[in-house]
């Protein structure tokens, strides 16, 4: 039978109040204003479609029909119908009669007094006053959401899709309008929205305490006394201020998800046009509050917006020191609460960036914004740099690059304002060029620093904002702090790397991956800010050669020299590696094998310093000789070594046999034996006697049956050629050695068989080199008769023959012009 809308509204109102799911399908709906042809929307999603009240009989009857069918098919007993449109056939019959006679023309069967058509407002009226009584009566928010949604749906803000379903579409059309946002459909759609809110409100508000796995009783009373904010009724968060609104969506929990926050933004997007703020309705359900709120919305959420994440930043600290205890947080927890807290700020200050939405209004406002939170950021952090992780530093540029990009992309505040005519431009370009400066030097700082602590100055300048009124004075005082700054920098990059070098322990691949990585954000600093000044002042050298060096990072410096070498001082490079060498050399710690290993690598690099690096590896190769081979006392080898001794490699082997002249017994210790001695001082006499004849007779020696002994001083013959002393000078001077270090011992035979061999080496020069005196000098000679004279003076040794032998042939290779040594041997032959 035909009813009208507002009938049948007035008969849904005596419907208890709670779940719509059983009379859904006859909620009024107006899709157009005066047209009754879309009356119902039926449930199922196979006819998900606007019906009239024909086709609205139609529908059910066939559902009627079908249930009735699928029990007869069964066999059973038919039970009642669930759904009863009709009693029967003819009933049925008459109905579908009806309908299709008021489409006639008929007069006879039109409907005398046809029900008048309900408008929209009606409709949305209804609509929500059913949604705030069910909401006063039984305080769920959820169903008091699902009658607002149902009301929507059917005032025709819906769309369909092929499947048959259908969603809520079309809203910002009716809320960006002033006209129809305060109209009973604008209010329909601003208390939807409002509880779709406040349903996510509630769900993020009770993760926190629901998530503790553990007893009631364990569970912080902080946390359960403020589950009473948990129990406000959806129309007295619609009638909170906006200042009041952000902070209980916030607060009251340490986590905030991005869904609220993201749903607080779509809630404000209707009502952002630059007017007014709407009212819900009044609690009554009467009527409307015609009220508006006369505060611009837009300003009143840039400022309200602000000044919260502002506060949630810097009440970090305190909040964390005064939570620490009872729940027992670790430090590292700050920082987790620091980036979530930088997350809200970040995701705040990129609502509507791109659309005419957005928070803060104005770029000004957002450079403001960026600045105070880096501010707030470094008062958290006090010092405590490992609070700067990642994540923070990742939120900061976050907000950062919401900013204009013309300055970010140039990075200089003198190229930026030379295309900008306005005072004012120019100050606000200066201010983000400051901004992004401060950024890119924490992001280094906290990069690179490792355990090291920020210069109070530094941090000063990090604090404290440059940019202020233009004057010769200023200007000067902001350079001087720029330099400053990126000296500072610079030094704690330099510092860092060299700790991150002296911990790592990697492959080749793994310092060349960390070196480009040092490089490459060395050269963009420098290049963006300094142009390039750092690297061409020799400071990066100064921080890196000598620390470098000194913890033995030899590959990482050699490196470092190859594909940046004009960070460095060629001059300073080649006294520091000296230095270090020679000071490593003789160290008492044993360290000459850190010297052979800065030789190694850096010799190629520095070729003049070959002859010091020869003479490193021979004192090294020389030492190792006489521990392993000669068997040299430990301590006596460390005095050797740590003198002045390792300087001179004669003056090493003179001291070696003035303080040990048994070494010349090495390997050939029967020589210390008086017998033996004198055997083998006799075949040794024969045997060079015969080749210094020889050679005076300008042939070659014949084969004889003597054979040379061994000869004493063997190990101390391969020590003088390990230390490189190889001309016919500086074996003399070592068979002097010899022959003065056996003579102090008693062993005139060994002293006696090293003097036939130097006077051997005398005649084999004279032969082979008569026609150029430099070779065998006057020099020369002085050596072999000091030995001559030496022996023959010695009264412990009595072989009269081998003494005059002796004198013979000094006396036959040299021409002695010495009085006194001549006179010597004259007293040899009575």
């Amino acid at each position: 039978h035909p009813v009208s809308m507002r009938d049948r509204m007035e008969l849904l109102d005596l419907v208890p109040l709670g779940e719509i799911s059983l009379y859904e399908h006859l909620l009024p709906c107006c899709v157009t204003d005066g047209r009754e042809d879309a009356q119902f929307l039926p449930t199922s999603p196979s006819k998900a479609n606007f019906l009239d009240a024909l086709q609205l009989f139609t529908f059910l009857s066939d559902l009627q029909l079908q249930s009735r069918r699928g029990s007869t098919k069964s066999g059973e007993e038919a039970p009642p119908p669930a759904l009863a449109i009709f009693t029967d056939d003819a009933d049925r019959e008459h109905v579908m009669h009806f309908w299709e006679g008021v489409d006639n023309d008929d007069p006879a069967t039109t409907i005398s007094d046809p029900p008048s058509a309900s408008t929209k407002e009606e409709v949305a009226t209804w609509y929500l006053k059913r949604a705030i009584d069910l909401h006063n009566e039984t305080g769920q928010v959820l169903s008091m959401k699902e009658v607002l949604e149902a009301g929507l749906i059917r005032l025709g803000f819906i769309s369909f899709a092929d499947d048959g379903a259908y969603e809520i579409s079309g809203l910002n059309d009716v809320s960006k309008s002033r006209e129809g946002s305060q109209s009973a459909v604008g209010k329909l759609i601003y208390l939807y929205s409002a509880a779709s809110l406040f349903c996510h409100i509630l769900v993020d508000k009770l993760k926190e305490p629901l998530s503790y796995n553990c007893q009631p009783s364990s569970l912080p009373m902080e946390s359960l006394s403020e589950w009473k904010d948990l129990f406000i009724s959806v129309i007295q968060f619609c009638s909170m201020a906006l200042s009041e609104t952000v902070p209980f969506i916030l607060e009251s929990s340490s986590n905030t998800t991005r869904n609220s926050i993201s749903m607080f933004q779509k809630h404000v997007a209707h009502f952002i046009d630059g007017g007014k703020c709407l009212e819900p309705m009044d609690t009554t359900g009467a009527s409307a509050i015609s009220s508006i709120k006369s505060e611009d919305l837009a300003s009143r959420l840039e400022h309200d917006m602000m000044e919260l994440c502002l506060d949630k930043v810097k009440r970090l600290r305190k909040d964390w020191k005064s939570n620490s205890s009872a729940l027992q947080d670790p430090p590292s927890s700050l920082s987790l609460r620091l980036e979530e807290s930088l997350s809200m700020c970040a995701d705040f200050a990129s609502f509507g960036v791109r659309s005419q939405s957005s928070i803060i209004q104005s770029e000004d406002g957002l450079v403001d914004f960026s600045e105070k939170i880096v501010h707030s950021v470094l008062e958290v952090v006090k010092g405590e740099w490992d609070l700067m992780t990642e994540g923070v530093i990742s939120k900061l540029w976050s907000i950062f690059e919401l900013l204009p990009s013309a300055t970010a992309a140039s990075g200089s505040w003198e190229a930026a304002s030379s295309q900008i005519t306005s005072q004012e431009q120019i100050y606000q370009t200066k201010k983000l060029g400051n901004l992004y400066f401060r950024l890119v030097v924490i992001q280094l700082c906290c990069k690179w620093r490792g355990r090291q602590a920020i210069p109070r100055e530094l941090w000063n300048f990090l604090r404290t904002n440059s940019v202020g009124e233009e004057s010769n004075s200023v200007n000067n005082h902001r350079v001087k702090d720029l330099c400053m700054a990126g000296h500072s920098v610079i030094a704690i990059m330099c510092s860092g790397f060299c700790d991150i070098v002296a911990q790592e322990i990697g492959s080749e691949d793994d310092d060349f991956d960390l070196l480009f990585d040092f490089v490459s954000d060395v050269d963009e600093f420098d290049k963006r800010y300094f142009s390039s000044g750092v690297q061409l002042s020799g400071c990066l050298g100064k921080y890196l050669f000598s620390p470098l060096l000194s913890q033995h990072s030899f590959v990482m410096l050699k490196h470092i020299l190859k594909i940046r070498s004009a960070w460095f001082c060629q001059d300073f490079l080649r006294s520091a590696v000296l230095s270090f060498v020679r000071d490593a050399a003789a160290s008492q710690n044993k360290k000459l094998h850190v010297a052979l290993a800065c030789q190694d690598l850096l010799g190629p690099i520095f070729p003049d310093l070959a002859a010091e690096f020869e003479h490193l590896q021979r004192t090294f190769d020389a030492k190792q000789f006489m521990s392993e081979a000669m068997k040299v006392d430990p301590i006596l080898l460390e005095q050797l070594f740590s003198g002045d001794h390792s300087d001179k490699p004669i003056a090493l082997l003179q001291a070696l046999l003035a303080m040990s002249p048994q070494a010349i017994l090495l390997g050939c210790e029967f020589w210390s034996d008086e017998t033996s001695a004198f055997n083998a001082c006799t075949d040794a006499s024969v045997y060079f006697t015969s080749q210094i004849c020889a050679s005076l007779n300008g042939g070659l020696a014949e084969e004889s049956s003597h054979v040379l002994p061994p000869m004493p001083g063997a190990l101390v013959m391969q020590l003088a050629n390990i230390l490189g002393l190889h001309s016919p000078h500086d074996l003399l001077l070592v068979k002097r050695c010899m022959v003065n270090g056996a003579l102090k011992i008693s062993l005139v035979p060994a002293a006696t068989a090293v003097c036939y061999s130097m006077l051997c080496d005398a005649a084999f020069s004279r032969h082979e080199h008569t026609a150029c005196d430099a070779t065998w000098t006057s020099q020369h000679e002085l050596q072999v008769l000091d030995c001559v004279v030496a022996i023959v003076s010695d009264q412990s040794f009595s072989n009269v023959q081998i003494k005059k032998e002796v004198c013979t042939l000094a006396l036959r290779l040299f021409s002695i012009t010495d009085a006194s040594l001549y006179h010597v041997m004259l007293v040899a032959f009575k």
